[in-house]
């Protein structure tokens, strides 16, 4: 990151205008911490892309969930969605951040039910919105949600088989109904094509070593749950698992 953004910066120097500059300068920023300054560089990349703007906001707003400032995170993604209504990935967003970070489900749920409405082809808007069902304790409709993103996802692969994201989030979802066995060789899937994949920030598909964590969770194995969550923070790059690493050993602390 130091070296990526001192050629950023020297970049800038020369192209002030340069949107795309702009947009990974705020990243190396936002993953530095440096959040007032992601921010402001953002501020900027939406000066000089305006037609950028809705995801600017959306931008920001992470910065500000990072920051846990949850207040102002909320206000830019409700400006992202007042920008752009017809955007399912708007309203994913914020039904994802009001479910995971504010622990609203109640209020997520509109958020998610729109997300769909507008991308009736989701995957992960269907899984998250099965999600809030389930945690409001409505099985039933959780389920019709996992289904139909499982059916989704397959028709993804179905037209792109070499990419591991849909393997990945196929397992994801195959979790959450229980079917560990198919999970398992959607998960040995995805991190066979994990290095043929650059749509991530990351050549390794940790997100399935996760998935391996929440297997082993959901069997009561929880010491090898922590061992591949253990793996799957080393190779990622955000403050989510810590957090889960840190809860797992409280787990078997209490065990």
């Amino acid at each position: 990151d130091d070296k990526a953004q001192e050629a950023i910066e020297k970049g800038l120097e020369k192209w002030p205008q340069d949107g795309s500059l702009l947009l990974l300068y705020s990243d190396i920023l936002l993953r530095k911490k440096e959040y007032n300054r992601a921010v402001k560089c953002l501020n900027r990349y939406i000066e000089v892309k305006p037609a950028q703007t809705e995801r600017g906001y959306r931008e920001i707003a992470q910065c500000y969930e990072r920051e846990e400032n949850l207040d102002k995170a909320q206000e830019y993604y409700q400006k992202a969605i007042d920008l752009s209504p017809g955007s399912a990935r708007c309203w994913r967003l914020m039904g994802k951040f009001l479910a995971n970070v504010r622990k609203d489900q109640d209020k997520a749920l509109p958020f998610l039910k729109k997300s769909v409405e507008l991308m009736p082809d989701s995957t992960y808007g269907f899984m998250k919105l099965g999600e809030v069902y389930e945690a409001l304790g409505q099985k039933e409709e959780a389920v019709v949600c996992y289904e139909k993103a499982l059916e989704n996802y397959r028709a993804d692969i179905e037209k792109d088989p070499g990419d591991c994201c849909n393997y990945e989030g196929t397992a994801d979802v195959l979790i959450h109904l229980g079917r560990f066995d198919e999970a398992e060789e959607m998960i040995q899937k995805a991190m066979s094509l994990e290095k043929k994949v650059f749509t991530c920030s990351c050549p390794f598909c940790y997100e399935a070593l996760e998935d391996m964590a929440k297997i082993e969770e959901r069997k009561g194995n929880l010491e090898k749950a922590l061992e591949w969550m253990e793996q799957a923070g080393r190779l990622a790059s955000t403050d989510y698992y810590p957090k889960e690493i840190a809860r797992l050993k409280a787990a078997i602390g209490d065990q």
